[in-house]
């Protein structure tokens, strides 16, 4: 009955006029930082086997590293590698990343205090508005 209703919809001028019109709004950009290593992307892939990667990207000039996890993607085995990373690189100002529950749980906010950072968490729905870390 629903395919009949939609179709009939199809056919009918009056009623496609009186749809709601939704359209897709472009993806606006934030701006960029104005310095190198101010802000990050940080995510987290699977690949073969059921590897985990972090991936973090710098949104300034885009210079990405991945990390093996293995199979470990937890909020320790992340902080680790943040450490060593940020310990190479410095302290970022802002990560953005998609809110994952290792992101989200207390040892990470621990560490987010302890390296004075801001973390935005972006869409969970909407992956691409931490563009620069997603996988494409």
């Amino acid at each position: 009955m629903n395919h009949d209703i939609d179709e009939m919809v199809k056919r009918c001028s009056e009623c496609r006029t009186l749809l709601p019109v939704n359209p897709k709004e472009p993806l606006q950009q934030p701006p960029l930082p104005t310095r190198p290593w101010d802000k990050l992307g940080v995510d987290l892939y699977s690949l073969i086997n059921d590897r985990e990667y972090l991936i973090v990207t710098n949104y300034f000039s885009s210079f990405t590293e991945v990390y093996d996890l293995g199979k470990d993607a937890t909020a320790p085995a992340l902080i680790k590698e943040l450490t060593q990373l940020f310990s190479r690189f410095g302290q970022p100002v802002e990560v953005v990343s998609d809110g994952g529950s290792q992101f989200t749980c207390k040892a990470f906010a621990t560490f987010v205090e302890s390296w004075n950072f801001i973390l935005t968490v972006s869409s969970p729905t909407h992956a691409q508005s931490n563009g620069k870390a997603e996988p494409r």
